[in-house]
């Protein structure tokens, strides 16, 4: 069965600037324009939407930390990431109804080093829908691929959600801003690809994202680090990372090292170097070796390194590291985002529990020890101790009493994002 995208010669894809003559949006001003208009937002039905958005953001990104000053945390960071990631799958209730109950695995890497393909050629080559692989490093949206009762493609922005067919996803790139002077990923925060013949052992399990590549040189445009900014805010929320390298670079390479090491070394990695089939079978071994070495040498853990031809969709050298790695993710997959971020609060609020019971122990103690304390000296020091447990409980006290505040705020936010309750 045919791809609703035609392909082109691989070794095209460095030096071909991609021209689609068909596409009616790119060579139909009225279609373009109408696309647009579609995409664009302030449509009042969404405002409500979008006002929520950014509250709940706002309040996740700051108000939260803001309240926790008083709380020993054992790992700070780790909640600031965690609380990062938190806002970031929320922002969205199209995503979260996506990717809910799935784990979500993030495709990254150079232009051109087959992302595209490799999501095509796990999902398998009969499927009707599948990413397009014609277009040169020319998309800047991110997109999801998971599994739904039929094949279906809708762009997700500004709080409005628009169904799409063939010619205006491949028309949402860098080439519609070469067209219209217009570009569309400001309006447009990611694709969604529903695909009914995404593999029963993962369509309930997993999630694929496909971001777009990038290239670090000194020469960068401004469109490749805008794309470097995109695929790496992208891929900081996923849950497992496959990262690609097109085994004509050899190895890993410095600045795909530097990527990797800007992500949460906890979420698991996979490195697959593609086109496995322009190498003779000879050579795959040292390629790998080296790939693990490099990794080594930067210590950046990972599942493994292996070689795959898109293709066939075979691994190389007797592997099968691409489903053992799918298979552990879907097994570890997370709960969806609001499930984690009731987790959150109530483990915060057990905290500020146990913070004010310690306080206050300790401050039982001074006072007691102030009593039958005959040592002129010790109770003046005693009640400085006594004294400053007293202000760290009001301080206690008022960021409690903002952390409920802000908790019953964040309940209104994910009611009008979501329409259901919030957290108990």
């Amino acid at each position: 069965m045919s791809n609703l995208w035609d392909r082109v010669d691989a070794e095209d894809d460095d030096d071909a600037a991609y021209e689609d003559e068909t596409n009616s949006y790119l060579n139909d001003p009225e279609k373009g324009w109408g696309l647009l208009a579609q995409l664009l937002p302030g449509k009042k039905g969404n405002r409500k939407v979008r006002y929520a958005a950014r509250r709940l953001d706002w309040m996740l990104d700051e108000q939260l930390i803001d309240t926790l000053h008083e709380l020993k945390l054992e790992d700070p960071a780790g909640y600031v990431r965690q609380v990062e990631r938190l806002s970031d799958r929320l922002m969205d209730y199209g995503k979260l109804r996506l990717l809910r109950g799935k784990a979500l695995v993030g495709l990254g890497g150079q232009f051109s080093a087959g992302k595209s393909s490799f999501i095509n050629s796990v999902i398998g080559q009969e499927s009707k829908i599948q990413l397009p692989e014609d277009q040169i490093a020319t998309t800047a949206i991110p997109t999801y691929v998971v599994s739904g009762e039929q094949d279906e493609i809708h762009a997700f922005g500004n709080g409005a959600e628009v169904s799409l067919d063939v010619d205006a996803m491949k028309a949402l790139t860098h080439e519609f801003y070469d067209k219209y002077k217009i570009a569309l990923g400001r309006f447009v925060d990611y694709i969604a690809i529903q695909n009914a013949s995404f593999p029963k052992e993962w369509a309930d399990k997993i999630a694929f994202l496909d971001t777009p590549g990038y290239n670090k040189s000194e020469a960068a445009t401004k469109q490749e680090l805008t794309d470097k900014d995109i695929a790496e805010r992208q891929l900081r929320n996923a849950d497992a990372l496959i990262w690609l390298v097109h085994i004509k670079n050899g190895t890993i390479v410095t600045s795909d090292l530097e990527f990797l090491r800007s992500i949460d070394p906890a979420i698991p990695k996979l490195i697959v170097f593609t086109h496995a089939d322009e190498q003779p079978q000879a050579a795959l071994p040292a390629i790998v070796e080296g790939g693990k070495a490099a990794l080594d040498d930067a210590g950046i853990p990972c599942f493994a390194v292996t070689a795959y031809d898109s293709r066939t969709g075979c691994e190389q050298l007797g592997k099968d590291n691409v489903r053992q790695f799918l298979s552990q993710v879907s097994a570890d997959r997370t709960s969806d985002a609001r499930q984690e971020l009731r987790t959150l609060m109530k483990d915060l609020e057990q905290r500020f529990q146990e913070a004010k019971k310690e306080i206050m122990e300790d401050r039982r103690v001074f006072g007691h020890a102030i009593g039958h304390s005959r040592n002129v000296r010790a109770i003046g020091s005693l009640t400085k101790l006594y004294r400053s447990c007293t202000l760290r409980l009001e301080r206690l006290s008022e960021d409690r009493s903002s952390f409920y505040y802000m908790k019953r705020n964040m309940e209104t936010a994910i009611r009008a994002l979501y329409g259901e309750e919030a957290m108990p």
